[in-house]
């Protein structure tokens, strides 16, 4: 039996950053649109995924960040990211669960973004982290 006491376990999620595909500026921390317009959907289960808004340490950029762990199991997800007007995409990706004696650990890959210009990588330098530029 492994001693987890002191075990820290990383929690998986996924960050989008919203600019503006002509001036490069962050497109909801200039309030050009409202987070609050932001639907995020589970493909299958058609059900509305919340997400958290966190201003980065880089200055003038929102980060979205969104995960369902208790879907996560699954192996592939698929969410239907939209401001209505504005931009429609699918975001996908496979799951894979690496059990460990501390930590039931998840691995995303294979990720596809269909419908929108956008970026691998961005500010937050995570591989589960995306630019979506946008064309306003």
């Amino acid at each position: 039996m492994s001693d987890c006491s002191n075990a820290l376990c990383d929690f998986t999620d996924i960050s989008l950053e919203f600019l503006d595909a002509t001036t490069g500026e962050d497109i909801f921390f200039n309030e050009i649109l409202s987070t609050d317009d932001l639907i995020i959907t589970n493909i299958e289960t058609r059900s509305v995924v919340p997400f958290s808004v966190a201003d980065s340490n880089f200055a003038d950029t929102i980060f979205i960040f969104f995960a369902e762990p208790e879907e996560q199991i699954a192996q592939n997800i698929a969410y239907n990211v939209t401001i209505e007007g504005i931009f429609d995409f699918t975001l996908s990706y496979d799951v894979t669960v690496v059990d460990d004696p501390c930590c039931t650990d998840f691995r995303f890959d294979n990720f596809s973004i269909d419908g929108i210009n956008f970026e691998n990588g961005g500010a937050s330098s995570s591989t589960n982290s995306f630019v979506i530029l946008v064309d306003l």
